[in-house]
């Protein structure tokens, strides 16, 4: 995995023990990619997963930091028909598989970057586990 830098969002309602174990979490799951953390900010947290059957439907917002909106992979979305994944998710992450983005976004300070994507085949879902 490449490294960059970073910028993570913990929820506003976590305790100070809470939000360590989060940041150490997030550092433990992806490696040298949270190699340098520019900013740790919380945000209140809009959070639906799985809401239609494959599980491909997810939502997260993060205040006005952050949107992510995805949905399940479509036979117009389809580039050639021989459709694989082009590469592994980026970190450790059980039954990962692909999902069209609607929308992800950033529009923190922290990268001095910004920016939104739509209408790609560019995410993966998965979970998480110790």
């Amino acid at each position: 995995p490449r490294r960059g830098r970073a910028v993570l969002i913990v929820d506003v309602n976590a305790t100070p023990a809470q939000r360590s174990a989060l940041i150490a979490f997030a550092r433990a799951q992806a490696g040298s990619l949270l190699d340098h953390i520019v900013e740790v900010k919380t945000s209140s947290l809009d959070v639906a997963l799985g809401q239609c059957s494959s599980g491909s439907c997810a939502r997260i917002k993060a205040g006005d930091l952050v949107e992510i909106s995805t949905r399940c992979l479509g036979g117009k979305d389809h580039l050639c028909g021989n459709e694989e994944n082009y590469y592994p998710p980026l970190t450790r992450v059980q039954g990962a598989f692909a999902a069209y983005t609607e929308v992800a976004s950033y529009s923190g300070s922290g990268l001095n970057a910004t920016w939104q994507w739509t209408g790609q085949r560019s995410a993966y879902l998965g979970r998480f586990a110790l």
